[in-house]
């Protein structure tokens, strides 16, 4: 009886192996990305085709670049965070959060004025805005939305801060402050132009110059902490194969070439 006893004995342990080895590899399966709401679409669909080819899971959360950075200062679990400010980064990074190395920016972008489809508004440049026509205009909070504060750059450049800041509507992120114009509840709005591409009742109807305002970048980064840094060091190198650009170029994104 000892003898049948033992077999069984080994047959179960290295069952209760194998099971075990199996969730721990099932675990490593994954990948956690903080990321600008901005790239929600475009990292959704990138994220499908990286999970096909690697098998790894991506899960993301989106927010406020800021926002997003509080809670990794906080001790969030996560593996990458993308922003869409090197400001953000730069901060992680002071703070010891960031594998410096792994640094890469992905993207830039450009801020535009936009109506409802339907409006009828017109502006020539930015100080149209003060004309009284226009009552209410959405941005993103300064110093929580990287959208925010590149447009805050911009009016203070043209002198125009103080001049409509009565006007301002602040979203919490970009997508809030698209939100605003779709549903007619502001008059103009300052998003990204690859925020238009993603709704049918929004329209551009003023580029703002890139020279009133600081360099629109997208770095990402892996989270020192993790325990996944080589898998997010793949994802990272992922987001500038030429599928990933070719949906973030879709989607209204330049891709930057260089680190």
């Amino acid at each position: 009886m000892y003898r049948c006893i033992v077999p069984i004995i080994l047959i179960g342990f290295f069952i209760c192996t194998i099971l075990f080895l199996g969730c721990v590899s099932n675990k490593q399966d994954e990948l956690s990305v903080f990321a600008a709401v901005s790239l929600k679409d475009a990292l959704t669909e990138i994220g499908a085709g990286f999970t096909d080819k690697h098998k790894v899971k991506i899960y993301y959360s989106f927010g406020a670049s800021t926002t997003l950075q509080r809670q990794i200062e906080k001790g969030a679990s996560v593996d990458i965070y993308i922003s869409a400010s090197s400001h953000q980064i730069y901060e992680l990074q002071q703070e010891g959060l960031i594998e410096t190395t792994t640094r890469q920016d992905l993207l830039t972008n450009k801020l535009v004025v936009v109506s409802h489809k339907d409006s009828i508004l017109l502006i020539n440049n930015l100080n149209d805005l003060t004309d009284r026509k226009i009552t209410k205009i959405a941005i993103g909070q300064p110093g929580i939305v990287p959208a925010g504060t590149y447009t805050k750059e911009a009016f203070t450049q043209q002198n125009l801060w103080d001049k409509i800041h009565s006007k301002l509507i602040f979203g919490n992120n970009v997508r809030s402050t698209l939100a605003f114009v779709a549903s007619r509840n502001v008059d103009l709005g300052i998003v990204y132009q690859t925020d238009v591409v993603i709704s049918n009742n929004i329209k551009v109807i003023l580029d703002i110059p890139p020279e009133t305002h600081s360099k629109i970048r997208y770095p990402a980064a892996v989270i020192r902490n993790t325990t996944h840094k080589q898998l997010a060091e793949v994802f990272i190198s992922y987001l500038r194969s030429k599928d990933a650009s070719d949906i973030f170029d879709r989607y209204g994104f330049t891709t930057l070439t260089s680190k």
